[in-house]
């Protein structure tokens, strides 16, 4: 009956080797438990104030996470609810870039002219990709090109406008 249980230890014939495997599988779980132990962190001494210069009012305090996402948000409060909308399916760089051409032609009421240069640093990413960023922004109807009256290219306009 023994026979037809399967082993799942490796025995060997040779008690000296079996006492090599024994010692091999104790350091083996002494090091798995002195690793685990290595992981925990334990604080002994109560958390440092942070530190105010009343000179200048300079901390060495946190920022709060919660002031930098209400700066990204507030990246498409200018631009109207449906163009908000279409914006926000795109990165925070591409949406900088976005509110910018909004806010010049609500300054202006003219057609923006840019180089993708210029669109690049906004967006920081290389020219061809702000190129393609562009074309992506005209294609979904963010942007329209505007032409003068020989077929020029004159700049581009917020298509969105309420």
């Amino acid at each position: 009956m023994a026979s037809l249980i399967p082993q799942t230890s490796k025995k060997s014939a040779d008690p000296q080797t079996e006492k090599v495997l024994r010692a091999r599988a104790g350091m083996a779980s002494f090091a798995n438990s002195i690793a685990s132990q290595a992981s925990v962190k334990a604080e002994a001494a109560p958390a440092r104030k942070a530190f105010i210069s009343t000179l200048d009012g300079h901390t060495d305090a946190p920022q709060v996470q919660t002031v930098t996402k209400a700066q990204k948000s507030d990246a498409l409060a200018s631009l109207p609810v449906s163009a908000r909308k279409t914006a926000e399916r795109f990165d925070a760089d591409t949406q900088a870039f976005i509110n910018v051409v909004y806010a010049r032609h609500a300054e202006t009421g003219d057609a923006i002219d840019f180089t993708f240069a210029e669109a690049a640093t906004v967006m920081r990413c290389d020219e061809e990709s702000a190129r393609r960023r562009v074309e992506a922004l005209t294609s979904i109807g963010l942007l329209k090109p505007a032409y003068s009256p020989m077929g020029s290219l004159k700049g581009y306009l917020p298509t969105i406008t309420n």
